[in-house]
């Protein structure tokens, strides 16, 4: 995908158009929320030997917010780098020189406008039992996987796949996957309990799958 591409999806999916804050840079846009003024993109010239390119010119680039297990599954691929002049731990670039595939740029920048929205308050599953979150989680990975063999690309595309994904992400970052897989070594779990997705490397496995297709 090409910088005016990328421009035009933000455009014509999130009705957001880009601002030039800097005047000594008045290539490098930024494309905000309407309601919190946050950041979900920014387009930008880089000067491509200081993304450990061999080129002298420059390249156009685009930060986005990405989950952090997703950067390292990305971080080696062509066309990515570390975030160029923003938080590594958060932000990721991707070269708009057609080296990144379009579906990858779009599923990117839609994660990013979800991860800086305004977020509503939703009630947590406090009812769920430690086995009952293992097996819908074992139902997201199982799910992923088949499509993830099929056909990779469908679950960027899809909606009711990228729910499951983030899910399974927010699972296996934010601690309740190491607790389940703790309780499972110390034979806490039913024993008739699938339990693939608690496997060491399964969900990395699978991101890295997932976006490498």
């Amino acid at each position: 995908m090409l910088r005016s591409e990328a421009e035009g999806y933000i455009a014509e999916k999130y009705g957001v158009s880009p601002e030039y804050p800097w005047i000594s840079s008045p290539d490098n846009a930024v494309f905000r929320h309407c309601d919190n003024k946050k950041w979900f993109a920014l387009i930008m010239k880089a000067a491509s030997d200081k993304l450990g390119m061999d080129d002298n010119g420059t390249t156009d680039i685009i930060n986005v917010k990405c989950d952090r297990l997703i950067i390292g599954s990305l971080l080696g691929t062509e066309g990515f780098f570390p975030a160029y002049h923003m938080n590594k731990n958060n932000w990721i670039s991707a070269a708009l020189d057609g080296s990144v595939p379009d579906d990858t740029i779009r599923w990117l920048i839609d994660m990013s406008f979800d991860a800086t929205s305004s977020k509503k308050h939703t009630p947590q599953k406090t009812s769920e039992t430690r086995t009952e979150r293992i097996i819908r989680m074992e139902h997201y990975y199982d799910e992923l996987c088949r499509t993830a063999e099929d056909n990779a690309e469908q679950i960027k595309n899809n909606t009711v796949y990228a729910s499951m994904l983030r899910e399974l992400i927010q699972y296996y970052e934010g601690g309740q996957w190491l607790s389940d897989y703790e309780a499972d070594e110390r034979g806490e779990l039913p024993s008739e309990l699938k339990r693939g997705v608690l496997s060491e490397d399964g969900v990395y496995n699978l991101l890295s799958e997932i976006m490498t297709e």
